[in-house]
């Protein structure tokens, strides 16, 4: 729910039901952000007066006609209290919640006790009493409200403690719709707790990190097989840390990167994503920003740079060696199921090469009760000089682009899956023209394509496996380059592939799983079949 009242989507629950513009909107107003705002007046009023007002409205209402001002009216008469700053905010308004403290002292009088003086800020906008424990040396806590929070955005507030403190904490119960809990402790940080990865897991507190970690293993022939350990520390929908390391068991070799992203939710729900890694002599760094163009648009704008560099390519057959920055703008619109805009520059001088690429990508899927359907549309086309375009940066025929693949361990190189060429060069993973019956006609990538994929299918759940059989159809236009940069040898070339395959999805734990096989029955190029073509590919994502 904080996520969603962060998103701009939200909306008051005092508006009446025909007024709201969503449903997302009018079920949260209409039940869970109510739920919330009770436990919340449970929380500053305490159990027993809340129980009181609660039992009174019944006493004084039951069988008749209620309104908010009558529950108000009630509950500021059994508890003596002036509620308007709590109930206008919930009712009439969005705003969020968010206290801090900025900073402490502490010093001890000379009976003994000690006074500690806070730095409390509000941060969000929505007025909140709060809960201060305090820890002291001695192993005690002590606990006291500071109330004066009304129309306040800061405040300094001193009190009393019997021995000498250690540390202090605000809402220690995680009781308030806070939606920050990082800046709540001082002397202390947020606490966190380590576990063992386990699939599809959503374990998220709002008052402490979650470190996770588990082992992986990869391989490629100059180095053996590679182990190493995946850490990841995540706080809900805020923040999201990622370390991989991993060491050639033959080589020493190592492999690492360090990315994630942090949500700042105070402007709504812009995210910014950072990461940065060397695999093998590919190395760089990539970051980018992305929120909407307003609260309620559909439309949203991701603007990022990126940055690679391949000092080597003994280790990958996917990069040409030299330095490529791209500087990108991607526009998303939420109306449709997937579709992007996405324009690439990669400037001479702070680059090796010189292009602009620009992509438009559609998708959709639709479902009844036993058939589907799905479909997938792209056109893309690059402008460079002279020199052309590394085959990281051109499209690729068969399916995913060099970077997408980088960041599958097992794609990284013709040995990557674990030593088996033939399963490597028959796996499929999707994207660009998405041709999957070409994977094997060693294409070097092109500068433009204008192509469609799309599937036909019947789904049956049987016990816990939903099963598909498909027919597909893929088939491109392509122009530029063949076997070798610059070639040119497409020139409005059509590629066609079609047949039918078979996709398997469940879950354990949680965590979803999915294998695909497909039979291509033909492939051809201008109408001409070719001679070989990948008679069967495989794959645990979605074609499309």
């Amino acid at each position: 729910m904080i996520g969603f009242m962060s998103s701009g989507l939200d909306e008051p629950i005092g508006r009446s039901t025909y007024m709201f513009k969503n449903t997302r909107a009018a079920g949260a107003n209409a039940y869970t952000k109510p739920s919330l705002m009770l436990d919340e007046l449970k929380y500053i009023l305490g159990e027993e007066t809340f129980l009181k007002s609660m039992q009174e409205y019944y006493r004084r209402w039951k069988l008749k006609h209620v309104n908010e001002k009558r529950f108000i009216d009630v509950v500021e008469e059994v508890s003596g209290e002036d509620l308007d700053w709590f109930f206008r905010s919930w009712l009439h308004d969005t705003r969020k919640l968010d206290y801090g403290i900025k900073s402490w002292k502490k010093t001890q009088r000379p009976n003994g006790t000690w006074d500690v003086t806070l730095d409390i800020v509000r941060h969000g906008k929505r007025d909140m009493p709060q809960l201060i424990e305090t820890n002291l040396k001695d192993g005690a806590s002590h606990r006291i409200w500071w109330k004066n929070h009304k129309f306040r955005t800061s405040d300094t507030f001193t009190y009393n403690v019997p021995s000498e403190p250690k540390n202090a904490t605000l809402d220690p119960d995680v009781q308030t719709m806070d939606i920050d809990f990082r800046n709540n402790f001082v002397q202390t940080k947020m606490p966190s707790e380590t576990m063992f990865y386990r699939p599809g897991m959503r374990y998220r507190p709002r008052n402490k990190y979650v470190l996770q970690y588990h082992p992986t293993v990869y391989y490629h022939d100059a180095d053996g097989y590679i182990p190493g350990l995946k850490l990841k520390r995540n706080y809900g929908i805020n923040e999201e840390l990622n370390f991989d390391l991993n060491v050639g068991a033959e080589t020493g070799m190592p492999y690492w990167e360090i990315s994630g992203w942090r949500r700042y939710l105070h402007s709504g729900m812009r995210k910014y994503d950072y990461r940065l890694y060397d695999f093998g002599g590919v190395r760089g760094f990539g970051i980018s920003t992305s929120n909407k163009l307003n609260p309620t648009s559909p439309i949203s704008l991701t603007v990022g740079l990126s940055v690679t560099d391949v000092a080597d390519a003994k280790r990958t057959n996917l990069f040409d060696r030299g330095l490529v920055s791209v500087v990108s703008f991607k526009l998303n619109d939420s109306r449709l199921d997937d579709a992007s805009i996405i324009i690439d520059f990669s400037p001479g001088g702070i680059s090796d090469w010189s292009f602009t690429r620009l992509t438009f990508e559609d998708k959709f899927e639709k479902k009844t009760k036993l058939f589907g359907a799905r479909n997938r549309d792209i056109l893309g086309w690059i402008w460079s000089d002279t020199k052309g375009v590394p085959v990281q940066e051109r499209f690729t025929v068969e399916g995913a682009g060099s970077a997408t693949m980088l960041q599958k361990g097992y794609l990284r190189d013709a040995s990557s899956f674990y030593g088996d060429l033939d399963l490597r060069n028959q796996y499929h993973l999707p994207g660009d023209a998405n041709l999957r019956a070409f994977g094997n006609q060693n294409f070097v990538g092109v500068e433009g394509i204008l192509a469609d994929s799309f599937e036909a299918f019947v789904h049956k759940k049987i016990g816990p496996v939903t099963a598909e059989v498909a027919l597909f159809i893929d088939s491109g236009i392509l122009f530029g380059s063949k076997f070798e940069p610059n070639d040119q040898l497409f020139d409005n070339t059509t590629l066609m592939d079609y047949g039918f395959g078979l996709r398997l999805s469940t879950s354990i734990f949680g965590q979803p799983l999915y294998l695909r096989i497909d039979k291509p029955i033909d492939a051809t190029i201008d109408g001409t079949s070719i001679e070989k073509m990948n008679d069967w590919v495989f794959s645990f994502q979605k074609a499309i």
